[in-house]
């Protein structure tokens, strides 16, 4: 059980729900948990066919495509109070779906610059997508040809056509988070809006960066608390917990006075990621004034904070003890 957690742990990042996917054994787990879903739409007659959370059901005509997107709304719902993500849902037709299934298998840069950048992740990683590379590891003539302008382009160039390329988009995203170059990070937070679809891999993106000065670490901590405040994060339970998900990654992005003023207004699940925040900012003194109106949902990680800091106010104590001691030595004659 301790090695189910601590895969868990460091290969899922983020969120408080959904089906937990990651590049290795996890698809066990991910596989297990919707087995349930399997089991229903065969009972229903349905032709499908699924990897983790990728279903493809199919059906003779638009009629009844749409009658069997109705049924697995309904049971996702009802067994795992999942969602159907809308950006991802749709139903082709069968020279449609030939043609999406010919275009996930290629290698489809959208520009030069971009098709650029793509060899040379590819040189450093073997073709391997998982694997990240450190800063140290990057000849500095690689590393300039990711500039912040070069980079931006390319996000620019899939965000200024008329029907967005989303998939492709955070394939991208994927892959400067091998690298974790900071060429897309400014975009990444003024075009918020635009890039909706790919949050999930920017905030893994933003995780991944390197070689940026504290100083900047803190100019982006400030705009993402700006971006807690839009409506458009404040409306999305997914939005909000992948942005607060971020202040419990980095040190550096140190806003914690900020999160703490939003700790008894949030959610159980927001409260969670601000416990994290604290102990990540080393704010247990903070943690022990709240122990006793943690909603019982996070009790569970409220232990594990409490482990990590009860040997630091043990050794507090101590301090505060020797310094009594010598005082009280310091008074007698």
């Amino acid at each position: 059980m301790k090695w189910v957690i601590s895969l868990l742990e460091s290969t899922t990042a983020g969120v408080s729900r959904g089906v937990p996917i990651g590049p290795h054994g996890i698809h066990l787990i991910a596989e297990s948990t919707l087995i349930p879903v399997d089991n229903s739409l065969e009972a229903n007659g349905l032709v499908f066919q699924r990897y983790a959370d990728d279903i493809l059901i199919f059906c003779e005509s638009e009629k009844s495509a749409k009658k069997a997107l109705s049924l697995l709304a309904g049971i996702l719902d009802k067994q795992q109070r999942l969602m159907l993500q809308k950006h991802k849902t749709k139903i082709y037709a069968p020279s449609e779906f030939q043609s999406l299934c010919a275009e996930m298998i290629e290698d489809r840069p959208i520009s030069k610059e971009e098709e650029k950048l793509l060899g040379i992740i590819k040189r450093y990683t073997g073709g391997n997508p998982y694997k990240t590379i450190s800063y140290s590891q990057i000849q500095p003539t690689d590393w300039a040809n990711f500039s912040s302008t070069v980079v931006s382009k390319i996000i620019q160039d899939y965000l200024s056509k008329s029907d967005v390329d989303y998939i492709r988009l955070r394939w991208f995203y994927r892959r400067l988070t091998q690298v974790g170059h900071p060429g897309a990070l400014d975009l990444s937070i003024s075009e918020f809006e635009s890039l909706g679809p790919c949050l999930a891999n920017i905030c893994t993106y933003i995780s991944s960066i390197q070689s940026i000065s504290p100083t900047d670490w803190k100019t982006v901590g400030d705009k993402l608390l700006e971006l807690l405040e839009t409506d458009e994060i404040q409306q999305s339970e997914f939005f909000r917990l992948s942005i607060l998900s971020l202040f419990t990654k980095n040190d550096h992005i140190n806003h914690f006075s900020s999160l703490a003023t939003k700790f008894q207004s949030s959610d159980p699940f927001a409260r969670r990621e601000i416990l994290l925040a604290a102990t990540r900012n080393h704010a247990f003194d903070w943690l022990r004034e709240h122990k006793e109106v943690i909603h019982i949902w996070t009790r569970g990680k409220r232990s594990l904070l409490f482990m990590q800091f009860q040997d630091f106010h043990k050794t507090k104590r101590s301090i505060l003890l020797t310094v009594v001691v010598l005082m009280v030595h310091l008074k007698r004659p």
